[in-house]
């Protein structure tokens, strides 16, 4: 029997109501207003404003293209998910260094603000990111254990 999606989806990937998923959807929000928010209000001998906006923009980027891999992987057996999850890091750095470096020379930021706000932003988004490979590893593991009756 098919089960209805549910009305939160991402791609095609049904988001069930739990307090993991309410916090991955409502961080990033919260962020992303803040960051436009520090654009539009102007502070006076404060230029962190673009730097901050666009690193945590490439940031969250990264993120949700990193929940996307994660899906996808869990998807797979376990050669092709490992490959897939290693390989998809791989690509998301090498494409977020080429987005830093034609952001470095197009646009007017300061490079060491917009560099460290990104290094902390992606530090913050990459430990949430394995924290919730973690997460679905344990609830396979959990899957695959009987239960006793």
């Amino acid at each position: 029997m098919h089960t209805p999606p549910s009305r939160f989806q991402v791609l095609k990937f049904p988001l069930a109501a739990t307090p993991q998923n309410r916090i991955a959807i409502v961080l990033p929000g919260v962020l992303l207003l803040l960051a436009l928010c520090s654009l539009l209000i102007p502070v006076p001998h404060f230029h962190l404003q673009l730097d901050f906006t666009l690193s945590c923009i490439l940031s969250l980027t990264n993120a949700f293209l990193g929940y996307v891999f994660i899906e996808r992987a869990f998807r797979m057996n376990m050669k092709l998910s490992i490959l897939l999850l290693l390989g998809g890091m791989t690509f998301r750095f090498f494409l977020l260094l080429t987005a830093i470096a034609l952001i470095l020379v197009s646009t007017p930021v300061g490079i060491g603000s917009f560099v460290g706000s990104f290094m902390v932003m992606y530090a913050v988004t990459l430990f949430a990111e394995v924290f919730y490979i973690n997460h679905k590893t344990d609830q396979l593991r959990l899957a695959a254990i009987p239960v006793r009756k």
